[in-house]
């Protein structure tokens, strides 16, 4: 016990605690500095703010993509509408806009399009229709070799050298035509003759059960004198609006990406309907709605919760307008939802953090290693001379050798002369 009470009262114990103090002092009063001067809450909200425009950028030109390519299709529909009268089979209909329907799908860009008009006192299971698919867009091969045709007279195809879909049929099931893509479109129908008003588009479903899922864009179809004759619309595969939305958008590696997600109620949570990706599926329940906690809600961003990540996750919402005000659906309500982990949102902040830390640690080693350096060069020759006065002979003067520190110097020059003073005291 007593020797630890000596060592921490010997110069080299006090030196490196007050160095060690001293540094670390500086270290942590850089931090308090950067973070009461608000580094990290603006680098957060820097994060935000990168993540809120990559989301906006890309909801901008889904928009686009959904409102004024794979929608333009009103040039089209006045020239078919104004075959309906002139036609006295749907046969003969189909033969007459099957150019028409070929030419909106090269221009809307869209994997399929199609015409299903309404026999409502037919006895026929099926309703007559024309669907046309290419099931890749973006591959125009003008011979037609390219489209099938999925609903419609195969005499047609044949004229055309379409081949037909594997899951072709001559029309469309009267069972299937109670689906929303059919349904909704055709009901709303008396509340305007305008058809883009009235125009819906559909959560994903299949039309056939084996089929792949797909998204439509309904109107409908109007004769010369306002009649109500069916619907026409268009088609985007879910992996093809998939595409639409790239995951790199919002960094180049691991990223959770993009989904789609829909409400028909402001009260109601949003239900994820388009997710993409295998981590995506992976990380998320995609079968439930998504629980969602407001973190800044300027930009939008939400902390997700009830996930499979062992970390935690971030949305970015941004809604996709795509019904007039006046539209009977305009309470149906699609979102872009932007996801990343915190480890990537903030890894900026995150690095900051980290920079403090070992800055902190850092100074901690280098104050005790600094203080012990300095306290053994300080120590060394005042530990030197303690030994030279110790072996000195009693009755000689004392010949201490410089240490080269001033103060410790001043106090062997006046020990040297104590020592000669009381010699000479004694010889008298």
């Amino acid at each position: 016990m007593m020797r630890r009470k000596l060592q921490k009262q010997s110069i080299v114990y006090k030196l490196t605690f007050f160095v060690v103090l001293i540094v670390i002092a500086q270290a942590v009063l850089m931090t308090i500095f950067m973070i009461g001067g608000g580094v990290l809450q603006r680098a957060e909200e820097n994060a935000y703010q990168s993540f809120f425009e990559k989301v906006s950028n890309r909801n901008s030109y889904i928009q686009r993509e959904m409102k004024n390519r794979w929608t333009n299709i009103d040039p089209y529909v006045s020239e078919i509408s104004a075959q309906l009268s002139e036609s006295d089979t749907s046969e003969q209909y189909f033969s007459g806009v099957m150019d028409n329907l070929i030419d909106m799908l090269r221009t809307t860009q869209t994997t399929g399009v199609f015409i299903i008009l309404n026999e409502e006192y037919s006895s026929s299971p099926n309703l007559p229709a024309l669907y046309l698919r290419d099931y890749d867009p973006l591959l125009n091969d003008y011979s037609n070799g390219d489209l099938y045709m999925l609903l419609g007279p195969s005499d047609l195809a044949k004229s055309y050298r379409m081949p037909l879909d594997e899951y072709w049929d001559y029309g469309l099931s009267r069972t299937k035509s109670l689906n929303d893509f059919y349904l909704k479109p055709f009901q709303n129908a008396a509340l305007s003759t305008h058809s883009k008003l009235l125009g819906y588009w559909s959560k994903p479903f299949r039309l056939f059960d084996t089929d792949v899922p797909i998204m439509t864009y309904t109107m409908p179809l109007f004769d010369e004198n306002k009649q109500l004759r069916g619907i026409i619309g268009v088609e985007i595969a879910v992996s093809y609006m998939a595409q639409n939305m790239p995951a790199t958008d919002l960094q180049p590696k691991d990223s959770l990406g993009f989904l789609l997600a829909y409400r028909n109620d402001p009260k109601q949570p949003l239900v994820p309907i388009v997710t993409h990706g295998a981590l995506q599926k992976r990380m998320l329940i995609t079968d439930e709605p998504l629980q969602l906690k407001s973190l800044d809600s300027n930009q939008n961003i939400y902390t997700l919760s009830h996930h499979n990540s062992k970390e935690p996750l971030y949305a970015c919402i941004s809604q996709i307008g795509l019904s007039a005000e006046n539209s009977p659906f305009k309470k149906e309500e699609w979102y872009l939802v932007g996801l990343m982990s915190e480890s990537s949102l903030l890894s900026y902040v995150n690095r900051i953090k980290q920079i403090l830390l070992a800055s902190i640690v850092s100074a901690a080693i280098l104050g005790v290693l600094g203080g012990i350096l300095i306290s053994y060069r300080l120590s060394k020759p005042i530990l030197r001379l303690a030994k030279q006065v110790r072996d000195s002979e009693k009755e000689l003067p004392i010949q201490l050798s410089s240490t080269g520190l001033l103060e410790v110097d001043e106090l062997s020059r006046a020990m040297e002369m104590a020592n000669n003073a009381l010699l000479d005291s004694a010889s008298r």
